[in-house]
Formats: C-alpha cells, structure tokens, sequence
C-alpha cells in the first residue's frame, strides 16, 4: 500500500503553522533538499538543508541531515538546544554529532493504534510528494473491525 503527501500539503501546513515559506525539491529518492530564505535589510539570506532517509522499520523513521552553509549548521545546532524540550518526549531524537534525526513512531499516540494493523516499509522522494510503502499485518487483520 502506498500514501502519497504532497510538497504542497507540507509547504502549506508549514505557512500556516510557522508563518514561514520554504521550498523543497527533490535531489534522488532518498534525499530532498529544503530552502528557507529570509529578506533582511543587508539583503537576503538563503539556507539550503539536505534530508536524507537512512532506515525505516516498523518503529522508526531514521534520516540524516546537512547544510550547504557551516554556520547555518551552527545555527541549527542552537536551535536544536533550544526546541529540544519542547519537542514531545521520546517521540524524536536528534543526535547533532551524527546529524540525524530519527522519529520513534510507536512512540506517537496517533499513530499507536494503527501500527498494530500496519507497517511502514519505506519512505522515498518522488518529483511533487513523499511517497510512504505500508504493509497491512496481516496477523492482526482479524482485529480490524468497521
């Protein structure tokens, strides 16, 4: 089974969440790049940020990070100290040494439910939408009822 979330649906959700305007593009299947660029009165800034997708499994969703730029990578950093607490606990973990970021989802109560029934399998970048393969578990099918 395959989901499909548009860039456009992220792009939105992020405008209207953040008040902020990225861009993404696509660089192969399993990387994106994400751009951020802000007007300032010197000029304007740009921040390129690659995401890659390292390893999914039934429980986890793991990717790594870069920045084109050092010192945004600097500043990612202190942003990350001060999100950290704010992020929902055991949900996601950054690990700023290795670069990546790695979403526990059993740990996400929305989800807890569901990944008793199924299972992501992998998650890759296609030219307008994250694509995301699901398998259905079929041991627990009998305990779907509608």
């Amino acid at each position: 089974m395959q989901v499909y979330v548009t860039y456009k649906e992220i792009l939105d959700f992020v405008k209207k969440k953040y008040n902020k305007d990225l861009s993404i593009k696509r660089v192969d299947d399993k990387q994106l790049c994400i751009t951020y660029q802000k007007e300032l009165f010197i000029g304007s800034i740009k921040a390129d940020a690659l995401l890659a997708v390292n390893k999914v499994s039934s429980q986890s969703i793991e990717m790594s990070y870069s920045f084109t730029n050092a010192i945004l990578g600097n500043v990612f950093d202190l942003a990350i100290k001060f999100i950290q607490d704010k992020l929902p606990e055991n949900q996601i973990e950054i690990d700023k040494d290795n670069k990546t970021i790695k979403v526990h989802l059993n740990q996400i109560e929305k989800l807890e439910k569901a990944l008793t029934f199924i299972e992501p399998t992998d998650l890759s970048f296609e030219e307008a939408n994250i694509n995301v393969e699901i398998s259905l578990l079929t041991n627990n099918a009998e305990s779907i009822y509608f």
